[in-house]
């Protein structure tokens, strides 16, 4: 009985991992098509999809307000135990590549802020695995 669990657990971490590739995909092409007017005003000559776009800067504001809501962001994912934090870091080094090839403002960030990016989303995952343990 127990291997029918585990089986069924690997066969639903699969098909939501399927389902989060194809909402990212989703989501980029919804992204890639919008008209931010603020994003199109401060960058009228970048509206090429999938133009990359080399950050400006190594270490310029490394960690800043989004930082505190990628934190919060993944604790409240490390509420899906499916997820482990392998899960985690591919998701979050395809969001950070992604946002090195869109023409929006927010993508906008040095080396080291997507660099930190990834660490707090880590963190805050496993601080919300940490704390559901205590809470449960």
């Amino acid at each position: 009985m127990i291997h029918y669990y585990q089986a069924l657990l690997k066969r639903y971490n699969l098909v939501f991992m399927r389902f989060l590739i194809i909402f990212a995909t989703i989501y980029s092409v919804v992204v890639f098509q919008s008209d931010w007017s603020t994003d199109s005003q401060l960058h009228n000559n970048s509206k090429k999809i999938m133009s990359y776009h080399h950050p400006s800067s190594l270490t310029n504001n490394s960690i800043n307000h989004y930082s505190v809501i990628h934190f919060f962001q993944y604790a409240a994912i490390s509420i899906l135990k499916f997820l482990n934090v392998w899960h985690i870091v591919v998701i979050s080094i395809l969001w950070e590549v992604f946002e090195l090839f869109t023409h929006y403002e927010w993508g906008r960030e040095s080396w080291l802020n997507k660099f930190f990016d990834i660490i707090f989303n880590i963190s805050g995952f496993y601080f919300g695995r940490f704390f559901l343990k205590k809470v449960i």
